[in-house]
């Protein structure tokens, strides 16, 4: 007997869904298209909200935030740039006993924000070692960094945006920018600018889908969702952190603007 098309049957499943919105089979871009302009009719109004938010509105939605994020255990450092950020990043990977690993190392993403941080420098007088993947690697080099990541004891990250209201952070995978860099390492540190945090996923949306960069970049092929460090109450209701991500999560807000 011929084992089941799951193809076909996949196809049928998805035609009777969208049979019941109404809606007629398209391509990819056509269905993208369709999310993007039904946005509301509002949009235009929150995007000017957003280009005219002043230094004190960003400065109270970085404070809810912070409230936000307390009772999820998302730890929140603002810091006025990039030097000052280096240095909590440095007295973090000095100080703390890594989990898993024998030795302190740290991978990073390759970021503008990031590259910033001259981490091989500033680490590098600690004697930690900060490992990067590189949009040019081989596959045999990327295999090594998911090794690396996955016996790291920090991974570092920029991200996309921070929403206020549920104190979550969006990132978007990249080339030089991969997921295991914020899921392996027991702790993950995000550094992102003031500008970055948006009031409530209302606003989130808005800019994906009607900004004109934003559309322009897309979803790309992983955004990830991230509110504090893992957690699962699975077994027993037991609250466990670190079941499967990091066990502790700092983001570090840059304060001045630019």
């Amino acid at each position: 007997m011929n084992p089941p098309d799951d193809h076909a049957g996949q196809a049928r499943f998805l035609a009777r869904i969208r049979a019941a919105l109404g809606q007629s089979e398209q391509s990819g871009p056509e269905r993208a298209e369709r999310v993007f302009t039904a946005c509301g009719d509002g949009a235009r109004s929150v995007l000017q909200r957003l280009r005219s938010r002043s230094t004190a509105e960003r400065m109270g939605l970085l404070e809810a935030l912070m409230a936000a994020g307390e009772p999820i255990h998302l730890q929140c450092r603002p810091v006025a740039g990039l030097p000052a950020a280096a240095v909590g990043i440095a007295a973090i990977a000095r100080d703390r006993e890594p989990e898993w690993s024998a030795g302190r190392k740290v991978v990073a993403w390759r970021h503008p924000l990031i590259d910033g941080l001259e981490l091989e420098e500033v680490l590098g007088r600690e004697g930690i070692p900060v490992i990067r993947c590189d949009p040019a690697d081989s596959e045999e080099a990327r295999r090594r960094f998911r090794d690396d990541a996955a016996g790291a004891s920090i991974g570092i990250t920029a991200a996309d945006f921070a929403v206020a209201e549920s104190a979550t952070l969006v990132l978007r995978t990249r080339p030089g920018q991969a997921r295991s860099v914020s899921l392996l390492p027991s702790l993950h540190i995000a550094v992102i600018r003031l500008e970055q945090i948006l009031a409530s996923f209302t606003e989130l949306y808005t800019v994906l889908c009607h900004d004109p960069a934003q559309r322009e970049e897309g979803l790309g092929n992983c955004t990830t969702f991230i509110s504090g460090p893992s957690k699962t109450a699975d077994i027993e209701a037991c609250m466990v952190q670190g079941a499967h991500g990091p066990r502790e999560m700092i983001v570090f807000i840059l304060t001045e603007e630019g």
